[in-house]
């Protein structure tokens, strides 16, 4: 009976030790990118253009605000399925959180209070964006799901959310909610 526990009690640790490291992955590249970001600005500060160079412009992502706050929606869900292999617990506020802070931004872009877009991409590549991060979210989901249920799925479901948001963006894109490019 004391192995039983303590192969649980190891699992346990192990399920916290990858969350903790996805966390500290996701902190690790929002650090960089604002990193990228404060290094183009000082540069663009102290020579704007001077030896005939175009001033430094920020990288444009390519998303527009629906396709971002939808994609926050299918991020938050995916943690809250992943993180629900582990039980009820205080680990599910990390999904919810990203959830509701998409439902809000979401809701907020419904009633006009925050633009929608202008669309950096056309409809289509943004449907083949789905349709490819969805199909590898898939792929990832059932791969993983050969271990069993666990904290591990994350790895197939937050891409798998991410993929069906954008789809979900390229449809109400065709509705009318955003203005878009030609496809």
């Amino acid at each position: 009976m004391g192995f039983l526990t303590e192969a649980v009690a190891w699992g346990v640790i192990l399920q916290i030790v990858v969350v903790l490291g996805v966390l500290a992955l996701i902190a690790l590249v929002v650090y960089l990118r604002h990193r990228e970001r404060m290094t183009g600005w000082t540069a663009s500060q102290n020579a704007p253009g001077a030896d005939g160079a175009p001033p430094y412009s920020p990288r444009v992502a390519g998303h527009s605000p629906l396709e971002s706050a939808l994609g926050l929606v299918g991020v938050g869900l995916a943690l809250l399925v992943g993180l629900g292999t582990l039980g009820v617990g205080v680990w599910l506020v990390a999904g919810l959180i990203v959830l509701f802070i998409g439902l809000v931004r979401v809701g907020l872009i419904a009633w006009g209070l925050e633009p929608a877009g202008p669309w950096p991409v056309p409809i289509s590549q943004l449907v083949r964006r789905g349709l490819y991060t969805t199909a590898i979210g898939a792929a990832l989901t059932l791969g993983l799901g050969t271990l069993g249920m666990g904290v591990w799925l994350l790895g197939g479901l937050i891409p798998l959310g991410i993929g069906l948001s954008r789809l979900a963006t390229a449809l109400l894109a065709t509705r009318g909610w955003v203005e878009t490019q030609n496809p």
